[in-house]
């Protein structure tokens, strides 16, 4: 199939800063305008030169921008040294990622919660999905972008379920064409704190990184990237809901953040809600995938984790 987006050692893109953007670091502005790229890919790629304000060029990547400045990025590959020979076979063997379907341009796979996708930072030397990826598929390290090979998209740490891991780059090129045209149906399954009285709710709240807090998200009526999530509520339980949430769009964190938006927090998240008894970590799961890609369609599912199914069962008593 061809390819219908640039490829990353070609792409070039452009962007004017707007007023809440002025004294913003570089790297963190490039990586709110393309998220989908890391900020330690940034912070190499301005170090290499391939960044320039203005028309100057600029290597220093706590450079603060100013309102109405024009960046210019080159998106190359960087060599990041992101073989997973180093990392002992023991160690990505007892890593619990589950192969659901094994195509010729992809992978779809179950995450367990816990595992982050990629690096936070290329000296990092936590054990990632990517490391699990290039020990079963070395054939990956050269697929996509170099800070993370084999990944079209991203879950959470502490987000279970199922993700695409395209095999070729003309498939990387595709699937990513795909997310940003909002081609793939994704569905989450959640647990909330408390009881929505309406069974469907669209949320539309824009997101934007906190203001004192980089870490966290934001909603926002008028700032931010525009964001809808469609909940659907499956079964009200003792003390929590069980939900089905249907992003249409992919910003960082956007569930959580709706929902805690909502006035209903995910379980277990001590981000944007509160911990829990019943769950050490957030009750999100990535349960179904649906997509058509070569002209076949394709529906993935993938049921909840031993944790949530935990959670439900002891909450099956049902609130009045």
């Amino acid at each position: 199939m061809k390819n219908l987006i640039p490829s990353p050692q070609t792409d070039q893109r452009s962007f004017t800063a707007q007023e809440n953007n002025h004294r913003q670091r570089l790297d963190n502005f490039l990586h709110e305008v393309l998220p989908e790229y890391s900020r330690s890919y940034f912070q190499r790629i301005i170090q290499n030169g391939l960044v320039t304000i203005n028309g100057t060029c600029v290597k220093k990547p706590g450079h603060a921008i100013k309102t109405g400045d024009t960046v210019v990025c080159k998106l190359e590959c960087i060599d990041f040294n992101l073989s997973a020979a180093h990392i002992d076979k023991a160690i990505l063997a007892d890593i619990d990622v589950k192969l659901i379907a094994q195509e010729p341009d992809f992978l779809i796979i179950n995450k367990p919660a816990g595992l982050v996708v990629h690096k936070p930072a290329h000296t990092s030397r936590q054990v990632t999905l990517v490391d699990w990826l290039l020990g079963a598929y070395p054939h990956l390290e050269s697929i996509g972008q170099a800070d993370r090979p084999g990944i079209v998209h991203r879950l959470d740490m502490q987000t279970s379920g199922l993700m695409i891991i395209p095999r070729t780059n003309g498939a990387h090129a595709q699937f990513s064409f795909m997310f940003k045209e909002r081609l793939i149906k994704k569905i989450y399954t959640a647990c909330i704190v408390g009881h929505p009285p309406e069974r469907d709710v669209i949320i539309d709240y824009r997101i934007m990184r906190h203001p004192t807090e980089r870490t966290k998200m934001a909603p926002s009526k008028s700032q931010g990237r525009q964001a809808t999530t469609h909940m659907h509520v499956i079964e009200y339980l003792k003390g929590i809901t069980l939900i089905n949430a249907f992003p249409q769009t992919g910003r960082t964190h956007q569930i959580r953040v709706h929902c805690a938006a909502w006035g209903f927090p995910i379980l277990g998240d001590t981000v944007y809600g509160a911990s829990s008894n019943l769950i050490k970590r957030h009750a999100l799961h990535a349960a179904e995938l649906i997509f058509d890609y070569q002209g076949k369609s394709y529906h993935f599912t993938a049921p909840l984790p031993d944790d949530m199914r935990h959670v439900v069962l002891a909450c099956q008593t049902k609130a009045p």
